[in-house]
């Protein structure tokens, strides 16, 4: 019964699993994936010249964007980098890089409107709103459930021989891949009942920091991209596994 429990729960959750783990992984490597989608602002030279000081340096943000308001200003963080600028302009939230040297704008972009953003908005909702948050949610538990199925029926399937490559995948993956996908379907589960009922997740919450990757430095990423790219190799495998059944 669990087993076959653990296979139907597998059959449907599969797809999701695959666009969960996709998607997670995009959003991991969102810097390089924007950089070389929209391009990095060029370096500054100072050469010889002063910079020009922080308030001088939003009004040179707003020219192109007449009337917008200066929500914020990031200062370079050596000094071959822009300021950056956050402004809200009509409707849009507006990202101006400044070169403090020449007086210039350099480079500006919507953040909103980029393409990680629908993804972001794929991968926590279905693109759906509070609907889709809800159908994430149901589905982080039963990715949860899943993967402690996979565990408990281990030591059943460990006395029957191991034949066929897509079994052994199945199980090394499957091994591998648990403790991530437990942690990552939880919590997923919790930041999109979260979602769902009305409360803005925190953007520096333990829950959040965790799904994301934000723990254990480079260490931690870097297990939650092997973990993303494990579980559709985990999904297929065990799609073929049902297919030869």
């Amino acid at each position: 019964m669990l087993r076959r429990l653990h296979r139907w729960i597998g059959f449907v959750t599969g797809p999701f699993v695959v666009l969960f783990a996709l998607s997670g992984v995009a959003l991991l490597l969102r810097d390089p994936i924007e950089a070389a989608l929209e391009g990095r602002p060029p370096a500054v030279h100072a050469d010889g010249r002063a910079p020009a000081p922080p308030d001088v340096v939003t009004e040179i943000a707003r020219v192109p964007f007449p009337g917008a308001d200066v929500r914020g200003v990031r200062g370079p963080a050596g000094p071959a980098e822009a300021y950056r600028v956050e402004l809200a302009w009509r409707s849009d939230r507006v990202e101006v890089w400044v070169d403090p040297y020449s007086r210039a704008v350099i480079h500006t972009r919507l953040p909103d409107r980029s393409v990680m953003v629908a993804v972001r908005s794929l991968h926590a909702a279905l693109h759906l709103g509070g609907i889709g948050a809800a159908l994430v949610a149901l589905l982080g538990l039963a990715i949860a459930a899943h993967g402690a199925l996979g565990f408990v029926l281990l030591p059943r399937d460990g006395a029957r021989p191991v034949r066929g490559r897509a079994t052994r995948v199945h199980r090394m993956v499957g091994i591998l891949a648990l403790g991530g996908s437990l942690v990552l379907g939880l919590s997923g589960a919790q930041l999109a009942a979260r979602t769902t009922s009305g409360a803005p997740a925190p953007g520096t919450g333990v829950v959040e920091r965790l799904h994301r990757g934000d723990f254990a430095g480079r260490a931690g990423r870097v297990a939650w991209l092997a973990t993303g790219l494990a579980l559709p190799l985990l999904a297929l495998s065990g799609y073929a596994l049902s297919v030869r059944r």
